[in-house]
Formats: C-alpha cells, structure tokens, sequence
C-alpha cells in the first residue's frame, strides 16, 4: 500500500518509561531480550521482555541519553501496560541505583512522501536521521527513525514545541484514525509487533520474529526467559513465525476485537495460528498472526472460528497483494 502524502499522528496509545540512576543499563541488560550495552547513544533498538517460559509480556523501544554523568534509559511502550510494566521491573530493583518513572512528553508519528523530507530538512535547517533505529536532535524534540518499506518515518518525543511542527504546511490534515491506522500498517509490514496487555504472554520471542529483527541477543547473559528463547535457538525447534495477511471488511467482524483468536487451516480444519494483532485499512482487516511454518510459502486458505471469517495470506511482509 502506498501513500503518497505526508502527515503526523498523535500516537496516544504509547508512553514513554525512563529508567534512571547509575545502575540503569546494568538493571535493564538484566531485563530485556536485546543487548542495551551494545546500542551506541545515537542509536535505539527494538526489544522484548518475556515472562520465565519464553513468552512476550510486552515489546518495546530502547535507547539511552546521558545527562550530567547519569545515564538514562527510555523505553516506549503500550500505555495499557504501563503501570503492569513499573511495577513488575520494581521487583528486581533491590539494592541497585535505580528510578523508573513515566516521561510525561508526547509521542508523536511522522509520515514524510519522498520529497517532503528533505523539504522539511531545508525549511527547518535540520538534518533528520537516515538509517532504521538512528537518533537525532534539533528544535523539535527527539527523533527515531522508523524501519518503512517505502517513505520515511519517525518516532518524535516532542520538547513541547510540536505547535510550530503541526502547523507546517507540509503535512496533510485527515482523520486523525485514518493516519494512526496507516502508522500501525506501516509497522506491520516493518516486521514490528508491539505487545501490550491484550496480547501479553501468549506469543514466544521467535514466533513473532524478534530474533529475524535483531530483537535479541544470544551472546549477553541472564534475562527471564532466555533458557527457553536459547533452547529454541540452538535446537531449531521453532514452530510458528510471524506473517501478514488481510480479509475484507463485513458485518460479523467490523470493530470486533480478534486478538488472541486462533486460526484455522480451511482444508482439514487444522489450528495452525493466532492473531497477535489486527488494523481496519481501505475496507480490509489487516492482520498480523503468527502461522505454523509447515503453512508458509504455500496457496493456504485459512479462516477464523467464531465469527467464521476467511482470508487471504500475505506471503510477505514487504509486498502488497491487491
């Protein structure tokens, strides 16, 4: 799908975590799936944090900043796992160094077309980050840049100056769900699955593809979950793998919540899925599911129970199928 437009959408349904204090990156190396000493302060990473048995409570965006000496690690996550996710890594802060707060600043969503990006560049005298997961800085606030199979995109946590950034002539003024739709697309098709509390604990590390993302690191030390995610690794025992596909729009699932719902193979009506998570597009259900591997790169036609609803595959997260 492509959008020939540039806009910016407030991506309220995401909160920024910032982890302070001398231990910081110690405390979070000791957490989370990625290697966070690893991650260059110009640069953020895409990371899981699991549960004992290898499952993926919730997924999120790292980086540091260091500040007077003090190194500060930032975390985006969903919202509604926010308070679940401070309390849970409270747990383990025991004697360490360490505060975790939220960063109360907005997050915000940029969409620039090919050529607005570096009319952006001119008017503003900036120079925006060009590589997936780079980092920079001017007037407006942070940016990260964010994987995109066509234009580019941004992660901005805005410095509260967002109000000149809105009013630019450059982006286009729609429906605010239409363009929060796009962005959630645009990360399904980079390969991006964000848990939060609806899909919490039901998905392994490698069957929503953190490892084929560069989400984790099999070299650093301990983190819950890493016996189970390196058994997998070093055994080849991986089942299901994350994938695309889309049915069309009808009244037995129009604004139905099928997160967590199975899927089922048409032809012997076999479970070899689930729905991690779904966006409405162009009168299509865009859905994003982890599938059995003995079903990828094969014509299979699956469908969900309850409403029964069938659809399509698509076979790769960088094409479009009309």
């Amino acid at each position: 799908m492509k959008t020939d437009f540039s806009f910016y959408t407030n991506l309220n349904d995401f909160s920024i975590i910032n982890v302070t204090g001398k231990d910081s990156e110690s405390f979070i190396q000791r957490q989370y799936t990625q290697d966070i000493t690893n991650i260059s302060n110009n640069k953020a990473c895409f990371s899981g944090y699991c549960s004992h048995n290898g499952k993926v409570l919730f997924t999120t965006i790292l980086w540091k900043e260091l500040d007077k000496n003090t190194k500060n690690i930032y975390c985006i996550i969903k919202s509604d796992v926010v308070e679940y996710f401070i309390k849970r890594l409270q747990l383990f802060i025991l004697k360490s160094d360490v505060s975790i707060k939220i960063h109360r600043q907005e997050l915000f969503g940029i969409y620039f077309a090919i050529n607005d990006k570096t009319r952006f560049e001119e008017k503003y005298s900036t120079q925006l980050p060009h590589n997936e997961f780079e980092i920079s800085y001017n007037q407006f606030g942070t940016w990260i840049s964010a994987p995109s199979n066509n234009n580019k995109r941004f992660w901005l946590i805005t410095n509260n100056n967002s109000e000149k950034l809105i009013n630019s002539n450059i982006f286009q003024t729609k429906a605010e769900v239409l363009y929060q739709n796009i962005w959630r697309y645009n990360d399904f098709c980079s390969n991006l699955p964000f848990i939060g509390i609806q899909n919490s604990n039901l998905f392994t590390a490698q069957s929503i593809n953190l490892d084929l993302i560069g989400a984790i690191s099999f070299n650093k030390g301990c983190y819950p979950g890493q016996e189970v995610i390196a058994r997998i690794h070093y055994k080849n025992k991986i089942k299901y793998r994350m994938t695309l596909g889309f049915c069309y729009l009808n009244d037995s699932i129009i604004n139905k919540n099928l997160i967590g719902y199975d899927i089922f193979n048409k032809d012997n009506s076999i479970e070899c899925g689930r729905i991690i998570d779904h966006v409405t597009l162009d009168n299509k259900i865009f859905i994003l599911l982890e599938l059995d591997i003995n079903f990828h790169n094969k014509t299979t036609f699956l469908y969900i129970k309850n409403p029964e609803q069938n659809f399509e595959l698509q076979h790769s997260l960088q094409i479009f199928i009309k």
